[in-house]
């Protein structure tokens, strides 16, 4: 039987260099969501990934959350005397081996899968990432959707109060995940001195994890662009910015809910399907991957894009119809209905 109010969740997941931040990023959000209620949950948090993760956990408020090494076993000391009811667990590929360890402590467990992966130890699986998943899979196992995409209000609040620039847009919104490599970064720089001799401007916020550094002279040749280090609020910036150049990851759905029109790029290979995925439904521009790009074809895309103002009206208002700001509540009570032994089908 599970216990009573307030229920115990462990939100567990992975971020780094080679993994990515969406995991952190969303998981962090949905953790603060229930910890906010805590007349209902008991929420403890932790991650895998380097200890870069520190300096975001503790902006998060998580200054309590361990840092775990990679590929540790389940927190050692902090399951097995006081196992939780719900174990949230945020990775791109759990194994089945962790993923049992947790139902072997008697813990419901609800699974984000972005591939929607059928996950046989998973209790519930929650699938945002895959956009035809509400129509075609939604069972009592696997629920997913645009519907479930969480963004925070402060995105949906800069996606209410937009006003696309009606001529041509120069401010430039650049991110390419919460940690970039110098192959990245390289070919990122090459398309923004371009897109300089344009007239843009604007921020390329350089997450918080990379492989190398950025030396005085090199800030100073990209002078029209200001190189961010880790900062989790980007409501700030892209309620200044006309339009963006960001990786296809989690956040084309934070730009999405800010009304942000966008060129996307990929930097791993299913981001390649997911950019896709939004030009044909008409949400934003395609540019491929940014690891093998034409600087100067990429750039002339960004250029298009910022001299058409009907197509980035068109991408804002179709941006923040996909994304209603809804997610957290929905997860949060299939989380409630799944300790309870609901039907997950009424969230």
């Amino acid at each position: 039987m599970p216990s009573v109010l307030p229920y115990r969740c462990h939100v567990r997941c992975k971020a780094g260099l080679s993994y990515g931040w969406g995991h952190l990023v969303r998981s962090s959000t949905l953790a603060a969501h229930l910890r906010a209620r805590p007349d209902t949950w008991k929420v403890s948090y932790a991650v895998e990934g380097e200890p870069e993760s520190r300096a975001f956990l503790d902006g998060r408020g998580w200054a309590d959350a361990p840092v775990l090494a990679p590929n540790d076993d389940v927190e050692p000391g902090l399951l097995d005397v006081d196992p939780p009811d719900l174990v949230i667990i945020d990775m791109l590929d759990p194994s089945p081996d962790f993923l049992a360890s947790y139902r072997r402590m008697g813990c419901k467990v609800l699974v984000f899968s972005d591939t929607a992966i059928p996950h046989a130890d998973a209790d519930l699986i929650i699938c945002p990432n895959a956009e035809d998943v509400w129509a075609e899979t939604r069972n009592e196992r696997m629920i997913g959707g645009l519907g479930f995409v969480i963004v925070s209000d402060e995105l949906i609040s800069a996606g209410r109060a937009r006003e696309p620039e009606p001529l041509r847009g120069r401010r430039l919104f650049v991110n390419m995940g919460g940690s970039v490599s110098s192959r990245v970064f390289a070919n990122t720089v090459a398309v923004l001195e371009h897109l300089a001799a344009f007239g843009f401007e604007g921020v390329f916020l350089l997450g918080y994890d990379r492989d190398f550094e950025i030396d005085e002279a090199l800030r100073r040749r990209l002078q029209p662009f200001a190189l961010v280090d880790g900062t989790d609020d980007i409501a700030q910036f892209l309620a200044t910015s006309d339009l963006a150049l960001t990786a296809a990851g989690y956040m084309r759905f934070e730009l999405a809910a800010a009304g942000v029109p966008a060129v996307l790029v990929s930097l791993v290979d299913h981001q390649h399907r997911f950019g896709g995925m939004f030009m044909e439904e008409g949400i934003s521009d395609y540019g491929g991957s940014i690891l093998d790009c034409d600087p100067v074809a990429l750039a002339k895309r960004v250029v298009a894009l910022a001299d058409d103002a009907a197509t980035r009206t068109r991408f804002s208002k179709a941006g923040r119809r996909l994304v209603d700001g809804r997610a957290l509540e929905r997860i949060s009570a299939a989380a409630e209905g799944l300790i309870r032994g609901d039907s997950v089908l009424t969230c």
